[in-house]
């Protein structure tokens, strides 16, 4: 299994949330339920439902949430391509 699922299942079954420190923020997408019973300080977007839909200000947390995701994404997205042309 490779890819965002591998990330998934390792990182809810390692203590990597635990070892950062409390005042370091993590931002993470949906797929990462759960990290903030490991990690106080952890910034998930909130989902949605038909019956309880996102409130104007839910929806702009998320917005701001994901900006921050997608900066850091494009960032670390080249690494593994580089890698894989230097073997």
């Amino acid at each position: 299994m490779t890819g965002v699922a591998e990330g998934v299942i390792l990182s809810a079954n390692s203590d990597l949330f635990n070892k950062a420190p409390p005042e370091v923020t993590i931002w993470a997408d949906t797929g990462f339920q759960g990290i903030d019973k490991q990690h106080p300080n952890t910034q998930i977007p909130k989902k949605g439902t038909r019956k309880r839909p996102l409130s104007p200000e839910q929806k702009q947390e998320n917005k701001i949430i994901s900006g921050i995701r997608i900066t850091v994404e494009h960032a670390i997205g080249p690494i593994p391509s580089r890698n894989a042309t230097k073997r």
